[in-house]
């Protein structure tokens, strides 16, 4: 499954722009009996983006496997330039 948000706002003294997208997977396996038998596949990753004519920036990107955490970006924080 993919999602993906996008939203920007322009106006004549303002600029901003957030970019959020997310990838998952997940299989239900079941038996011939219709029982769940568990789940395989299980992997997830999102990446966060966002900016404005103030000099806000951040950016976040997360991952995931088998229901663990396999990567955060560094900080995942603001990055406001200065």
């Amino acid at each position: 499954m993919s999602q993906e948000f996008d939203n920007n706002i322009v106006s004549p003294f303002f600029v901003s722009g957030v970019i959020n997208k997310v990838n998952s997977a997940d299989t239900l396996n079941f038996d011939s009996s219709g029982n769940f038998t568990g789940n395989t596949g299980a992997n997830s990753s999102q990446t966060y983006d966002s900016f404005n004519t103030l000099g806000q920036i951040y950016s976040c990107s997360l991952a995931s496997e088998n229901g663990v955490l396999t990567f955060a970006s560094r900080g995942c924080t603001d990055q406001t330039s200065r």
